[in-house]
């Protein structure tokens, strides 16, 4: 997937090096938050889970 990406951002940056870098290196920095955002959802769904129970 991460191959196809920067065949993407090349394709977006019309073959330029620099801005080729920029983009996967933007796409790796959304990669990283989208992943702890979903680790934590995920704490906050457990944490809600146990608050609830314990009403």
């Amino acid at each position: 997937m991460r191959a196809s990406q920067l065949g993407l951002a090349q394709l977006l940056a019309g073959g330029r090096q620099d801005r080729t870098q920029e983009i996967y290196t933007w796409a790796e920095l959304s990669r990283a938050n989208i992943e702890e955002a979903a680790v934590l959802t995920h704490q906050a769904t457990k944490s809600l889970k146990s608050y609830l129970s314990g009403l």
